[in-house]
């Protein structure tokens, strides 16, 4: 099972901190407006997994959608992520929106020592909501950890990208490597292994991005390894089908998992 999660990590593209960095602003604007966010939350809480007495922690919280929710009906979310620049605009949106008992900190949550941060047990729910930092098996090991009542994880298990193929093999000439959505299958399995009892659901969704040029290039430089020596013929490929912005059509299914660790 090691080895399949060591094999799966390698070939992600979306692990890199300039990569979230870039993409802030454009995560930053969906913040309040955000159909999903409602509807997870509404899932919590028909578990009953959102109660005035719970500390949870966000992991990967971008800047704030679901820390900010669930901070509403919590004693305490701490909300942690890989990027500084999410962090900054997460920090700039507890103030907007009055949520004190937000707290916010800039965490690589593959290098945390759960021990030495004294987070051992210290939540009632650990939450990651489509956060690439459960790529390993220790990943999901550390939220069993932290949590002393419930844990929620979700992902992609499917996701088409037309555009970023027909880009792809635009600029390199070949066909681009289907891309691993297997984590969560994995993460399913390796939960059962250790004696857990998750279940898990899925999601069809289907969002259309409409993208400035800036914002296409910052997001298919980072999913297709692309190097500022591509940027001409990138700008020139997308140029010729789209005008003065990019449209992608993503078609996608998400798988969400919760399980109890007590």
């Amino acid at each position: 099972m090691k080895k399949h999660w060591q094999m799966e990590s390698e070939k992600r593209t979306d692990k890199d901190k300039e990569f979230w960095d870039n993409r802030a602003k454009e995560f930053n604007n969906r913040v309040g407006e955000n159909e999903t966010v409602e509807k997870v939350i509404d899932y919590l809480k028909d578990r009953n997994w959102l109660k005035e007495h719970f500390r949870v922690l966000d992991i990967g919280c971008g800047p704030g959608s679901y820390a900010l929710e669930m901070a509403k009906y919590t004693k305490e979310v701490v909300g942690i992520d890989l990027s500084d620049k999410m962090i900054e605009f997460a920090k700039e949106n507890v103030q907007k929106f009055g949520q004190s008992n937000v707290s916010l900190e800039t965490v690589d949550w593959e290098e945390l020592n759960v021990e030495e941060k004294g987070w051992t047990k210290a939540f009632d729910l650990a939450f990651a909501s489509m956060s690439p930092a459960l790529n390993t098996e220790e990943s999901i090991d550390k939220m069993n950890l932290v949590s002393r009542k419930y844990c929620y994880a979700s992902g992609f298990v499917e996701r088409k990208e037309p555009l970023a193929d027909e880009l792809h093999l635009e600029i390199f000439g070949t066909p681009r490597e289907k891309q691993p959505h297997n984590r969560m299958y994995r993460a399913f399995y390796t939960l059962v292994d250790k004696g857990y009892h998750p279940e898990m659901k899925h999601l069809a969704m289907h969002q259309v991005k409409d993208w400035t040029l800036e914002q296409a290039w910052i997001f298919y430089k980072g999913i297709m390894k692309l190097d500022d020596g591509h940027n001409p013929l990138f700008m020139e490929d997308v140029q010729k089908r789209r005008d003065k912005g990019v449209k992608e059509y993503f078609d996608a299914t998400v798988g969400i998992m919760t399980w109890s660790v007590d």
